[in-house]
């Protein structure tokens, strides 16, 4: 049997798979870097950030301005988020 470790098929190989993988990188990062997200928090997640937000600075579980408690939403999430919730 022969090494095939040692052809240089195989060193061409991984030359050329470490080139698309650096690229594959390349484009990923550029493309983060460049995106520009308006308005990074929609739908569910206001209300369940809101829930958050009155619990961890008023200790009530609402999602109005007004503080008036309601249990639209299911408690898990919001809870935990409030754990992190900085002023």
């Amino acid at each position: 049997m022969t090494n095939n470790k040692s052809s240089p098929y195989f060193l061409a190989f991984q030359i050329l798979a470490v080139i698309i993988v650096l690229y594959g990188a390349h484009l990923r990062f550029a493309t983060v870097a460049q995106t520009i997200v308006i308005n990074p928090v929609r739908a569910d997640a206001t209300d369940y950030f809101n829930y958050a937000e009155n619990l961890a600075t008023k200790g009530i579980y609402s999602k109005s301005v007004t503080g008036e408690p309601d249990a639209v939403r299911a408690p898990g999430f919001p809870a935990f988020a409030s754990i992190f919730y900085t002023q």
